[in-house]
């Protein structure tokens, strides 16, 4: 009888350890897991702020960029102004005297029907003005078949105008980038159908010495690139008639 009361005393001893044991690992979880929310919310509230610091930063680099972008679109339109500005001032040159300049070209005689406009350079020369939508194709450099018969009686005003000494042929675009056409750039462009006229010129028989070429690009502008008309214009070719 007393060992078995003693048995069962010890018993209850072992079931009151081990509840006890049971009661603190609870208490024990639950702390970890209190402490685990509690660095879970501080590592949202770090995030939170972070991403608030992006936001700003974002928002500051936006205004930044339109900042720049509105920089360059004003420095951009003060250079189209001073190259319109220029543009306008060479179509304003008046002739000077004849026995100052040594020499002037008669642009009376110079008809090369309506798709050639000749002008009246302010040193006694002149400028024969093709239309590129008219030699050229878009974005390309092969002369077109219906140019030929202007730049033919161009050729035999060359040969038989004794007031015409040598010869320069200017390109010019528009101000629309180059997109699709290969070209790296407008200059190179102008530069390129620059060349193929002078290579029909001495294809005929003008001296290959006498002629010289450039490529302006867009930089001198006759008209405003911001219409179709205005863009129209400014593609072109020009044959610079130097006097003797």
């Amino acid at each position: 009888m007393v060992l078995n009361a003693i048995a069962r005393m010890g018993l209850t001893a072992i079931a009151a350890a081990v509840l006890l044991g049971g009661c603190r690992s609870n208490t024990d979880r639950i702390r970890v897991l209190e402490a685990e929310k509690a660095q879970a919310a501080r590592n949202n509230q770090s995030l939170m702020e972070k991403n608030a610091e992006l936001g700003s930063d974002l928002v500051e680099a936006r205004s930044k960029a339109e900042e720049e972008e509105a920089r360059r679109l004003a420095a951009e339109t003060r250079a189209q102004l001073e190259r319109e500005r220029i543009a306008a001032s060479r179509a304003a040159e008046t002739i000077g005297d004849d026995s100052e300049s040594g020499g002037s070209i008669d642009i009376e005689d110079l008809d090369f029907g309506p798709d050639a406009k000749v002008i009246r350079d302010g040193d006694g020369g002149a400028r024969i003005v093709l239309a590129s939508d008219i030699t050229f194709r878009p974005g390309r450099a092969d002369l077109n078949r219906s140019a030929e018969s202007t730049l033919g009686k161009i050729v035999r005003t060359l040969k038989t105008n004794e007031d015409i000494g040598r010869v320069r042929i200017e390109g010019h675009t528009d101000s629309d980038p180059i997109r699709k056409s290969g070209w790296t750039s407008n200059e190179e462009l102008s530069l390129e159908r620059a060349k193929r006229v002078r290579i029909y010129l001495v294809s005929q028989g003008i001296e290959e010495d006498l002629m010289s070429v450039a490529g302006h690009g867009a930089a001198r502008p006759i008209a405003q690139n911001d219409s179709a008309t205005g863009k129209a214009k400014n593609r072109r070719v020009e044959i610079v008639l130097e006097p003797r």
